[in-house]
């Protein structure tokens, strides 16, 4: 037995009945006809409306997803058409010599907060069509270094 709401009272009705017995509402078969296809009208608003909800929801997870966490993304080495160009550990003499002060966009010493001995040397390089942070710990009194972090920033 299919049920309808009755237009008066807003109350569940079997649709064979003749009237509303809530209310008295008299039914006759063209009224049920128009009360049901206003019911389907309903019900396709409602879920068009929902699936609108959902599309928005989804895509507003995926901007939250592709945005990024950190300024950058921390590699333990930079590859270069499959081969490994720059590395954490890597000895500076060796970072030289792959890149250039050319490629060299910005550079930064602070004191290490660790060690009152050491600097910290933060350089910003563009080459490869890639943008990239080298981070290295630089004694006070000079001696070999190496690369200690590498970030690869986006554009």
């Amino acid at each position: 037995m299919a049920m309808i709401t009755c237009p008066e009272c807003k109350k569940k009705i079997s649709e064979s009945a003749d009237s509303c017995p809530n209310c008295g509402y008299q039914l006759t078969p063209e009224k049920i006809a128009e009360i049901k296809k206003k019911e389907q009208q309903a019900l396709k608003g409602y879920g068009i409306g929902c699936l609108s909800v959902v599309i928005v929801i989804v895509v507003f997870f995926i901007y939250l997803i592709s945005l990024p966490d950190k300024p950058g993304k921390e590699v333990d080495g930079l590859y270069v058409g499959g081969d490994l160009m720059i590395w954490v550990g890597m000895c500076a003499d060796d970072l030289f010599n792959v890149v250039t002060h050319d490629d060299l966009v910005r550079q930064t010493i602070v004191k290490d907060p660790n060690d009152e001995n050491s600097y910290i040397m933060t350089k910003l390089y563009r080459k490869w069509g890639k943008k990239f942070e080298i981070r290295l710990t630089v004694a006070k009194r000079g001696g070999p270094y190496s690369i200690n972090k590498i970030v690869i920033l986006k554009e």
